[in-house]
């Protein structure tokens, strides 16, 4: 989740997007399920917090999305198309996908965040779509592919 602390209020929610490692090693290895997830690019969180300032929105809570949600099989596909490269999701179940985290080196309370997280992917919280994107900065949310597109290269080995 992106979040502004100490900014009178100003509170900002996204779903996480840091699957480029996986990548890196050949797949998506998640226990996401079949869920959708409203994958949201960096930049258009950058530039809500920014409008965000600019326009005083203190004491607001913007939940950002991006424009559709996806399950990790259509994200598989999207980045093979964009990378020139297979990638295939894996589904693990959720001990895999945590023990799969702590053999990585991740902090347990990093590896017990995962596990909230998923759950929430896979009880379908994570795919709802806002119009807090557009709303705050007049346009919509950039498309998973696009962003696929303009950094294919963090998807290569």
């Amino acid at each position: 989740a992106a979040a502004l602390k100490g900014v009178d209020g100003l509170f900002l929610v996204a779903p996480p997007l840091d699957i480029a490692p996986m990548i890196a090693q050949g797949g998506i290895f998640l226990a996401a399920g079949d869920a959708g997830t409203s994958f949201i690019s960096i930049t258009d969180i950058a530039a809500v917090a920014a409008a965000a300032f600019e326009k005083e929105l203190f004491g607001a809570e913007l939940n950002l999305t991006g424009p559709a949600a996806l399950d990790h099989h259509q994200v598989a596909k999207i980045i093979s198309e964009a990378s020139n490269r297979q990638v295939q999701y894996q589904v693990l179940t959720e001990e895999a996908m945590l023990q799969g985290a702590r053999d990585q080196g991740l902090p347990e309370g990093a590896v017990q965040f995962m596990g909230v997280l998923y759950k929430a992917v896979r009880s379908g919280k994570m795919a709802v779509i806002t119009e807090d994107v557009e709303r705050v900065i007049g346009r919509p949310p950039v498309p998973f592919g696009d962003f696929a597109k303009a950094y294919a290269d963090i998807w290569k080995p």
